[in-house]
């Protein structure tokens, strides 16, 4: 008759939901590696501590939140340029202006009022 093994700590380990959310956040962090950014994230990394400084010089902000925000910045610029290249296109130019820009941030605000 065969007794049961005492697993080990590490074998403990390897079942639990911590280590399940660990190997979450190292997949999590490959997948950020191999995303292209046009903002360099130390550029931003820069700008966030920055501001942050400004704010209140004791606060720290982690890699995590930088890295969100960064996502988020991106996302926002490719936004809000699509929308000036649109209105520069509807009026038959190539090129996006100043005007445009303020068009695109004038119907933003419009929107967010209704």
């Amino acid at each position: 008759m065969k007794t049961a093994e005492t697993p080990t700590p590490s074998k403990l380990y390897q079942n639990t939901a911590l280590a399940r959310a660990a190997k979450a956040r190292k997949r999590e962090r490959d997948k950020k590696k191999n995303i292209i950014t046009y903002i360099p994230r130390s550029c931003m990394h820069r700008i966030v501590r920055d501001y942050v400084n400004e704010l209140n010089p004791a606060l720290r902000v982690t890699d995590e939140a930088t890295c969100l925000l960064h996502d988020e910045t991106e996302r926002r610029a490719y936004l809000f340029l699509r929308a000036c290249g649109l209105v520069a296109h509807n009026a038959n130019r190539e090129t996006i202006t100043g005007p445009d820009a303020q068009v695109v941030k004038g119907i933003r605000e419009i929107v967010r009022a209704i």
